[in-house]
């Protein structure tokens, strides 16, 4: 036999034996296919004869033949339809362990537990498919749906003051005052008879021995009074400047308790050089050497801390209305109000006809009509309203009430989603769970 009939049967051969592995390759993917849609098969006859376990271990089978996503979507259908919530979430969990980067089982539990008002476990759903970078439209509904869903952390407190600086002034029924952070955490313990805000250097606290001090974030005292001056208030140190009253009036004091001018009935603090001041009836705005940069006038609005200015603009009243006014004394705009609410900072402030209460900028432009019973200025995106008694809170972006009425009061929000509200008992911290 020749060498080129010699190569031509070797290359029937090998195309035989290529035929023949296709063939059985063929056969068997056919096999498995069959054996794969029995399975399927299997597990509907069982669904439609309420043969719960069963179907479930036909699903399982045809999974470990063949797992892809379309199939684990069916399998969830199923879990939810026979209300097993447990197997539900955890096949979920595998689903996403087992497909990272997809989001319909991230969106299968966050919606489980919106729905359950489980609000932690959904934020931890969320999260974790942010940080994998993970979106989709549904998460992002589901994110919409629980952004302002809050928690209660309830203690019941007498008396709560602002947040600054993440903390916040509270009492306890025994009369002691201490701080909680807006995690809830008590911070320095209820040891002092008063407290103040935290500016960002000291807090200005009353120890039992009636004396007041500034302390620091340890509770270390940092300086105090040794001239035996009888301290009756003390306000918050800012600006190197704080309003201190002995002996019946307000003096500007120093760091270290150390007077630097004035004789005052009233003594706000200090906030971009200038601060409000009392003589009697008159009211005046001081500047840093305590020179008066104003005339007089029958009141200057002041907020918790005792600041006056915000956003280069002050509340004054004057012919019992009240305008804004800049920082040399000009008015600023037309418009005057009844009644007003201190700017908490750049976001609008809350000002009242005498009927209503709407909100204003800094321009005194109102930026949304006179709608609520009361309201509060805006702080970190939401300020507190009322309407039939009730407070709730609308969002700064659209002015939309996103926590309802439901509190017999309600404070501003501090800067990580936590705030005090009061349902009759004593106030007690929400906080959103977004921010946890």
């Amino acid at each position: 036999m020749g060498k080129g009939n010699m190569k031509l049967l070797v290359v029937v051969a090998l195309i035989a034996i290529l035929a023949g592995s296709w063939y059985t390759l063929f056969n068997d993917a056919a096999a498995l296919q069959r054996q794969y849609d029995d399975y399927l098969r299997i597990a509907q006859e069982k669904r439609d004869g309420d043969l719960w376990d069963d179907a479930l271990d036909a699903y399982k089978a045809a999974l470990q033949m063949n797992d892809t996503l379309a199939l684990r979507e069916e399998i969830c259908d199923y879990y939810e339809t026979i209300n097993r919530n447990d197997a539900y979430l955890a096949f979920c969990e595998e689903t996403v362990t087992k497909y990272p980067h997809d989001a319909r089982a991230y969106e299968r539990m966050a919606d489980y537990y919106s729905s359950t008002e489980n609000y932690t476990a959904c934020y931890n759903i969320l999260n974790r498919a942010s940080k994998r970078g993970v979106s989709s439209d549904g998460l992002t509904e589901i994110m919409a749906d629980v952004r302002y869903q809050f928690e209660y952390i309830g203690y019941g407190y007498p008396q709560v003051g602002i947040f600054s600086n993440n903390l916040c002034a509270v009492q306890r029924s025994d009369g002691k005052w201490a701080y909680v952070g807006t995690d809830g955490k008590t911070r320095l313990g209820f040891r002092y008879l008063d407290a103040g805000e935290y500016t960002g250097q000291y807090l200005p606290v009353q120890l039992d021995t009636e004396e007041y001090v500034l302390i620091d974030l340890s509770g270390r005292e940092k300086s105090k009074d040794t001239s035996g001056l009888k301290i009756e208030d003390c306000g918050y140190l800012f600006e190197d400047k704080m309003a201190v009253k002995y002996d019946g009036k307000y003096h500007y004091c120093d760091a270290q308790f150390q007077t630097l001018f004035g004789s005052y009935d009233y003594a706000g603090t200090f906030n971009g050089g200038l601060a409000a001041v009392r003589e009697g009836d008159a009211w005046y705005i001081i500047d840093a050497a305590g020179n008066k940069v104003t005339g007089a006038y029958e009141e200057i609005k002041v907020d918790e801390k005792g600041v006056s200015y915000r956003n280069g603009v002050a509340f004054v009243k004057d012919g019992g209305r009240y305008y804004l006014i800049d920082t040399a004394g000009k008015r600023v705009g037309d418009t005057s109000w009844a009644d007003v609410d201190c700017f908490n900072s750049a976001q609008p402030a809350a000002v009242s006809n005498g009927e209503k209460w709407g909100y204003t900028d800094a321009s005194g432009n109102m930026v949304l009509d006179y709608t609520y019973e009361e309201a509060k200025s805006f702080m970190y995106g939401f300020a507190a309203v009322a309407k039939d008694g009730k407070w709730g809170y609308i969002i700064l972006d659209d002015y939309s009430l996103q926590i309802d009425y439901q509190f017999t009061a309600a404070m501003d929000f501090g800067p990580a989603g936590s705030a005090f509200v009061d349902n009759g008992r004593g106030w007690d911290l929400i906080r959103l769970y977004a921010n946890r």
